[in-house]
């Protein structure tokens, strides 16, 4: 993705309608930044199973997703990560599309979790410019955002 396309994600990320239909609370996050490496973590969180499952007893929809490409994190791993949450799967491993080409694979768990991997994708995905990140990108905008609550991760 060209760097005027990260520019765009800080504008719709900050504006205000986008922000209340995501439940931002106003003060709670003054800004949002894209890979913000200035944050000082002072805790190590070892592992966000627990909270998942938490957030999907409380109603929260959540979307997975890895790159098929990805050598940082491998959707293997995002998949085994998800088998232990335990949750049962409710529609089988099947493939997606975008423009008549399949984009990626998906499954969709109890729990309203569904895993996507996306063609030709990597961890931060917008950094492709491929149809399938593309479609991602809409599907998470125009599908699940408007039925919220929903979690997003990756």
């Amino acid at each position: 993705m060209h760097e005027e396309g990260y520019s765009m994600s800080s504008i719709w990320a900050n504006n205000r309608a986008v922000r209340e239909t995501l439940g931002v609370h106003k003060g709670t996050v003054p800004v949002w930044v894209r890979c913000n490496h200035g944050t000082p973590y002072t805790t190590d969180i070892r592992s966000s199973v627990e909270y998942h499952r938490s957030l999907a007893k409380r109603g929260y929809r959540s979307l997975i997703y890895s790159g098929d490409h990805d050598m940082t994190v491998p959707f293997i791993g995002t998949q085994a990560w998800i088998r232990s949450l335990r949750f049962a799967v409710v529609d089988q491993w099947r493939p997606w599309y975008a423009t008549g080409q399949v984009a990626g694979f998906t499954t969709l768990y109890a729990n309203n979790l569904t895993f996507a991997t996306v063609k030709d994708g990597s961890l931060c995905e917008g950094e492709g410019e491929s149809d399938a990140s593309w479609s991602l990108f809409a599907w998470m905008c125009l599908v699940h955002l408007p039925t919220l609550p929903f979690a997003l991760s990756f």
